[in-house]
């Protein structure tokens, strides 16, 4: 079964990577001249395949302080038709633009900014030492966000991508002082056992900003070892035996506004979000050209919606 379900990945990886050259060619002929700026924050343990659909008409910034940063920038251009338009830079991004400590886990997607090896003893919570192992912290730049983008970015932002294993609500208080991106992704924690609950705080801060979380994804806690990440360990929602906890959140929230403009509907068919680029489209229908118009109006009909 494992090996037969790696295989149905690899396949279902192969028809997504093929679905998304087409998807970044329909939305880059849409955008003719115009071009969306995304930062992907945490991406140094695996390329957001999303951004895939963002290709030839997008400047993307990885960040990550870590080293595996140059494996995940290596393998996401590779993929790519325009792998130029893609830059790493391995450095944090913060509140604060200041040099700190960086702890660097046995598995280095649980590295992290957050110092979870004193969080534990004040917890009196045992860190799991497969995963985190002994304590190997080094000094690490950050960057608040406004200075990463004057200083690297140098581009408006549209879209940004969170998951940094607790350093996530001081992003986002970072990029709300100056910055207004149309799209968030952030990975949030709620009843984590090192890592204080950022969910509540993240979405009241966005919720004021105007902001609405369109979906979000949930991650289970791992009982007794276990990989499973459903609901339940054992039964189902119409029978509930043993429920898996609830750990973090992965959120995606859009900005409300009544401005119409291209990018966001390019957005929305990038990201999934089909039936909202629908609602959107008509509202456009006076702003674009009869051909993108169509162009795009084409691209939605074959979801039958």
């Amino acid at each position: 079964m494992y090996y037969l379900n790696r295989v149905l990945k690899k396949i279902n990886r192969k028809k997504f990577i093929k679905k998304s050259k087409k998807t970044s060619g329909i939305l880059r002929e849409a955008m003719g001249n115009k071009s969306i700026g995304i930062v992907d924050i945490g991406a140094g343990h695996r390329y957001l395949p999303i951004l895939l659909n963002f290709d030839g008409f997008s400047k993307i910034a990885m960040v990550d302080p870590n080293d595996n940063i140059n494996w995940s920038y290596r393998n996401f251009k590779k993929l790519l038709n325009y792998p130029k338009n893609v830059k790493k830079y391995q450095f944090g991004i913060s509140n604060n633009t200041k040099k700190t400590k960086y702890y660097k886990t046995k598995t280095s997607t649980g590295s992290t900014f957050v110092n979870v090896y004193q969080k534990s003893k004040k917890k009196k919570r045992l860190l799991d030492q497969s995963y985190f192992g002994k304590k190997n912290e080094i000094d690490a730049q950050l960057y608040s966000f406004n200075d990463f983008v004057k200083l690297f970015f140098k581009h408006k932002v549209d879209v940004v991508k969170i998951d940094v294993e607790g350093l996530e609500l001081n992003i986002i208080k970072s990029i709300m002082k100056k910055h207004n991106p149309f799209l968030i992704e952030v990975e949030t924690n709620m009843n984590h056992e090192i890592y204080n609950n950022t969910f509540n705080s993240i979405n009241n801060i966005l919720v004021k900003k105007n902001y609405q979380i369109l979906t979000a994804f949930p991650v289970y806690k791992n009982i007794n070892n276990s990989t499973n990440e459903k609901p339940f360990v054992y039964g189902d929602y119409n029978n509930p035996i043993f429920r898996s906890p609830l750990e973090q959140i992965e959120c995606i929230y859009v900005k409300k506004s009544n401005t119409n403009f291209l990018e966001k509907i390019v957005i929305l068919i990038g990201y999934g979000f089909i039936f909202e680029a629908k609602l959107y489209l008509e509202s456009l229908k006076s702003k674009l050209s009869k051909k993108k118009f169509l162009l795009l109006k084409k691209f939605i009909e074959k979801f039958n919606i």
